[in-house]
């Protein structure tokens, strides 16, 4: 049945049975550890998901109150960590969240019984900070008269609620309302916040097979429609589109999708939770306890739900309550990193590939490939002005590239899928294409790579490129690091090949550094009490809303002295040494290199930190380096099967591993607000390699160190099946129900008494359900 429906029923707090295998070389943890005890929590991700799953965490909070222990006994206080139940819970997939502290909420409740042997659970619950960062304080009053065992099939109970924001005055009632009721019959729910609303009902035709109607106009666009689910199947029709969509709400199909928020390494004997000794904290208004961000490694994140006034703090408070004075640079400094291998490194990754090469009919690289691939017309109408990224994979079986489709950088990353194509290493090499090189990265991965297919080459008085095999072509991977201006001392740095700023009487970017291979440099000064690097004095500062209005990144390499040694090389017809060869650091044919770089003026290119009132700043432990050998489960890209990835883990519950983004059919889509992130890669619980990550070092050596790792949030894609699958699923019923309503919401609710925080922050006598 819809596995979002069933989430609710049953309060979200569904925690999911696996079987743990064993085998003899892989240690059992005791059955008393946080690795055998944590409880898993698995929630659909379909139309319907979003009306019914937020009065169901609040059920979920409602049930490890405990409130069945405490009837007639008076007022109680209750401790509740919402992450166990909030499915909105998310470490972002890109440097994330330090995210595995509790988001705790207090409660204040009584519970009396009533006559016909129901109970009512009536108080508050105060947030610290909820999902959107805020304070509030949420009035409710639910009645339980029984749970599945008596009323099938997930209870019978009501509840009311009134979310208030702290700000505000008890009762406004402005961060929304709402009602539910769920019983043998089926189950109501109306939400209302502001002029949005979430509106829905379920009807049970049997414990597994109903219909239903919802409407969910707090989302954009605004979700509509009618359902029905039977045995193994569900039907959903968009009455906004009038499109229909059939679904498999099974886990055992192949092509479920999963995206994980909260993934955990788990040391093998003892079954703890890995301790990080500097992975982050959470930052605070000055003189405040409302949390508006975090500080890890990678810098200063302030939370995008909050206030300018916030985000342009110059001063704030870690836990401790320190005050931390906030630096701030108009772009961000990395330094790179390079080790190298061949293409056997690339076997099965999902890479976002970005190709370069000579012309071919008036086009180079990327759209020259595209153009002769792929027939539909967003391709055929591809021009040299366009800038885009080729998905595909590449297999060290076949020696081929598959092709999927491309994302349109000057189109917010949009993605055009077009039927899979397989072109092989020496037709690209080749007079087709004309591919001399490429790079790429891994989605949500931290991964790029960048590789030479062939090398120019000057001998007995002639230039050109020689073709490398793939067993022979260097294939760098790049590992980069954010770093504080303090860390690189002052000097004099260059950029060299592609594109590269320059200062007339402004601020520009010019290709003049161009060519096969570049003969000119354009010198950049650095200086660490600045933080910016410059031209001739002027800052390489592209923040500027008159500069650079549409908030365009711009992105450059930056070379010391001894890079610039390194590569030097033979002008094309001209004298040794005369050229620089960027290749040769960026992709050398062996070894490592380290380089930097900078990139200013997009809407995440701004770069922060903290120093203490000493003058230091803090320490932050470096991202830890994994590996993992991908099996052959439901969930996990088919092109990733089999392959060694490897990946880092920057703070508790959060790993890095590859993914990509859906839209709502499942197609592979730009990353928005439209569309969902799903792992190409999950990690079962299980003791034996399947659930096994081994450590490594940062140059990707292995160490005698492994882990396991246990998911305990995620959200679940089912799979789209052809409509015809559905076939049988009458819809005809679910025309016939009538939404709820504004009728429904009890203002009485919102009457009820809020306690001061001296109360909220009395000793629980329940943390999490368990009595104290």
């Amino acid at each position: 049945m819809n596995k979002s429906i069933q989430s609710l029923l049953i309060g979200a707090l569904v925690c999911c049975g696996i079987n743990v295998s064993s085998a003899a070389t892989y240690p059992t943890p005791p059955a008393k550890s946080a690795y055998m005890t944590n409880q898993q929590t698995s929630y659909a991700k379909d139309p319907t998901s979003g009306t019914f799953s937020g009065a169901g965490n609040i059920s979920c909070m409602i049930n490890l109150m405990a409130p069945e222990q405490h009837v007639g006994a008076g007022q109680y206080v209750a401790l509740i960590d919402q992450n166990l139940c909030n499915d909105t819970s998310t470490s972002t997939t890109s440097g994330g969240s330090v995210g595995s502290d509790p988001s705790w909420v207090n409660a204040v409740l009584t519970v009396t019984q009533n006559t016909d042997s129901s109970i009512d659970v009536i108080g508050s619950l105060f947030i610290q900070k909820d999902g959107d960062g805020r304070k509030k304080n949420i009035q409710i009053h639910g009645t339980v008269w029984g749970g599945a065992a008596v009323y099938a099939p997930y209870g019978k109970w009501t509840m009311k609620f009134c979310s208030s924001l702290a700000s505000s005055a008890a009762g406004s009632c402005d961060d929304g309302s709402g009602y539910v009721s769920v019983d043998t019959t089926g189950i109501t729910t109306y939400q209302i916040n502001g002029g949005n609303h979430q509106a829905g009902t379920v009807v049970y035709t049997s414990p597994t097979t109903g219909y239903g109607i919802i409407d969910d106009t707090s989302n954009s666009p605004k979700v509509s429609g009618r359902f029905r689910f039977g045995n193994g199947i569900y039907l959903w029709n968009d009455t906004q589109s009038g499109t229909q969509s059939c679904y498999d709400p099974s886990l055992s199909n192949p092509n479920v999708q999963y995206s994980t928020w909260q993934n955990y390494l788990y040391d093998q004997n003892t079954g703890a939770k890995l301790a990080y000794t500097n992975p982050g904290f959470f930052i605070s208004e000055h003189g405040s306890t409302n949390q508006i961000g975090e500080a890890n490694y990678d810098g200063l994140n302030f939370w995008s739900q909050d206030t300018p006034a916030q985000v342009n703090a110059t001063t704030v408070d870690g836990p401790d309550g320190t005050a931390y004075t906030v630096h701030k640079m108009p772009g961000t400094l990395r330094k790179v990193t390079t080790n190298v291998g061949n293409f056997d490194q690339l076997d099965g990754l999902g890479i976002n590939f970005g190709f370069w090469g000579d012309q071919v009919n008036g086009v180079y690289g990327n759209i020259a490939i595209v153009k002769q691939i792929c027939n539909l017309s967003a391709c055929q109408s591809l021009s040299s002005s366009n800038n885009i990224g080729l998905i595909g994979t590449w297999s060290k079986s076949t020696s081929k590239f598959t092709f999927t489709g491309f994302a349109d950088w000057n189109n917010n990353g949009s993605i055009t899928n077009f039927p899979a194509t397989a072109v092989s290493y020496s037709d690209l090499t080749g007079n087709t294409y004309k591919i001399r090189g490429g790079g790429g990265w891994i989605n949500g991965a931290n991964t790029n790579y960048n590789f030479q297919m062939s090398q120019w080459n000057c001998s007995g008085g002639s230039c050109g490129y020689i073709v490398y095999t793939p067993a022979t072509a260097p294939v760098t991977k790049q590992s980069q690091l954010n770093i504080k201006p303090s860390q690189l001392p002052a000097q004099t740095l260059a950029c060299v090949g592609g594109m590269c700023p320059k200062w007339t009487t402004t601020l520009s970017d010019v290709s003049d550094f161009v060519g096969s291979p570049s003969t000119s440099k354009q010198d950049i000064g650095w200086d660490p009490s600045t933080g910016t690097p410059t031209i001739s004095g002027h800052a390489i500062d592209w923040s500027s809303s008159t500069l650079n209005p549409n908030q365009q990144s711009h992105y450059y390499n930056l070379y010391t002295a001894d890079n610039l040694s390194a590569m030097a090389c033979t002008a094309n017809g001209g004298s040794a040494g005369a050229a620089y060869c960027s290749n040769l650091i960026t992709s050398p044919a062996s070894g490592s290199t380290t380089y930097y770089t900078w990139q200013s003026g997009g809407q995440w290119d701004s770069y922060a930190y903290l120093t203490s009132p000493s003058g230091n700043s803090p320490t932050f432990d470096p991202p830890i380096n994994l590996s993992y050998t991908v099996p052959a489960l439901p969930g996990n890209t088919a092109s990733y099967v089999g392959s060694t990835i490897s990946f880092q883990s920057p703070q508790p519950g959060n790993l890095w591993v590859p993914g990509h983004c859906i839209d709502s059919s499942g197609a592979q889509a730009a990353c928005n607000s439209s569309n969902q992130w799903v792992s190409d890669v999950n990690i079962p619980f299980a003791q034996d390699a399947t659930g096994t990550v081994n450590k490594t070092n940062s140059d990707g050596s292995a160490t005698s160190t492994s882990y396991y790792v246990k998911w305990l949030q995620r959200g679940v894609y089912f799979t789209t099946l052809p409509i015809a699958q559905c076939s049988g699923l009458d819809l005809s019923a679910a025309s016939g129900l009538t939404l709820p309503g504004t009728s429904l919401i009890d203002p009485a609710v919102a009457q009820q008494p809020v306690p001061s925080q001296s109360v909220f922050q009395s000793k629980p006598s329940v943390v999490n359900g368990a009595a104290q």
